[in-house]
């Protein structure tokens, strides 16, 4: 990991502690960082050499003013005028990590080949709660190649109750025999 990013994901980790808005900093960097991810043209015009500074915080006045948290505000301000905005989305992934640890927080990726039903990703969150003993987040992936059945990953854990892996380990054993 670049040493920028974890000394600026630091930076606004212990601000969000210090200012007792460390929810709220978690909430609209993750929503800022879509915005550059969703509109890399954006990021590209803010990152320029050509444009000047001032052009782009104007950019990110008429953007994020009053829109998103102050702080946030402020610290895409801040990595603007160090040249550091085209790093955004790594500080935001770096921030989460240390959210998730302070929170008590596992997040999970969830791979089905369907969109999950309520009462399903409700009971995927209770029994991974009961596992990991923590508080967890979900992201929901859908891959059709799994089949069906599910996937989750969560720290350095695989659990793979796919069809596709069923078939493999099927097929494994009958080339055997």
């Amino acid at each position: 990991m670049n040493e920028a990013v974890k000394v600026y994901s630091n930076a606004i980790f212990q601000l969000g502690i210090e200012e007792h808005q460390l929810d709220a900093i978690h909430q609209d960097l993750k929503s800022c960082a879509d915005i550059f991810n969703a509109e890399p043209e954006f990021l590209t015009i803010l990152s320029s050499p050509i444009v000047s500074n001032k052009e782009k915080i104007s950019l990110l006045q008429t953007a994020f003013e009053g829109n998103c948290n102050n702080l946030v505000y402020n610290f895409m301000c801040l990595l603007v005028e160090k040249h550091r905005i085209n790093i955004i989305s790594e500080i935001q992934k770096d921030f989460t990590t240390q959210y998730n640890k302070y929170n008590n927080i596992v997040q999970a990726e969830v791979i089905t080949c369907i969109p999950l039903s309520e009462e399903l990703r409700n009971k995927i969150v209770e029994k991974l709660c009961k596992i990991t003993n923590k508080k967890v987040s979900i992201v929901e992936t859908v891959d059709k190649s799994i089949l069906g059945g599910v996937v989750v990953k969560y720290d350095n854990t695989i659990i793979d109750d796919s069809v596709k892996t069923k078939f493999a380990e099927l097929s494994k054993q009958l080339h055997k025999h």
